[in-house]
């Protein structure tokens, strides 16, 4: 039988790892800041992404968005409203959107990587004709591409892609 010891994790190690934990939870209060100021200027989906956003990650929702998110699932619970679009308030996509949006969620990683790879590693600019060489390699139009490349959801991927290609 081997004979185990238990080494002291050396203090650099755990400095990394108390500031990685300290970034995360600044990130999280950053994000829930954000949800909570999308929610109480209107916008019903900011409720859904906060309580989302905890649950993943395993931490508490805050009570600002627990009690309003438990009032609106009740209502749907007791039939007060027919829908949970109608419960949280949020409008429901015609059958011609959600296709749109669909196909655009399933596009925007490959359009991003292709249009950042192309600009990067072989200099094109970025403009029509890149657009248009990385529409024909997915099979799309020119105008999916560009809409895609500058939709506000494609910000995260953009800079990822961007720093992976530097680097």
């Amino acid at each position: 039988m081997t004979k185990r010891t238990c080494r002291p994790v050396p203090l650099q190690v755990r400095r990394t790892r108390a500031e990685q934990r300290k970034l995360v939870r600044t990130l999280h209060r950053a994000y829930l800041a954000r949800c909570r100021k999308r929610y109480e200027s209107g916008h019903a989906d900011g409720l859904l992404d906060a309580v989302d956003g905890c649950v993943r990650t395993g931490r508490k929702v805050p009570l600002w968005a627990a009690q309003p998110f438990c009032e609106r699932y009740l209502d749907w619970a007791d039939a007060r409203v027919q829908t949970l679009d109608q419960a949280f308030g949020i409008s429901p996509l015609s059958r011609r959107k959600f296709r749109a949006r669909k196909e655009h969620n399933r596009l925007r990683p490959l359009v991003v990587y292709r249009v950042i790879q192309l600009h990067t590693i072989e200099k094109k600019p970025i403009g029509g004709e890149l657009f248009a060489k990385v529409a024909e390699e997915l099979h799309t139009s020119e105008a999916t591409v560009r809409r895609i490349y500058y939709d506000k959801l494609s910000e995260p991927p953009r800079k990822i892609f961007t720093n992976a290609t530097l680097s």
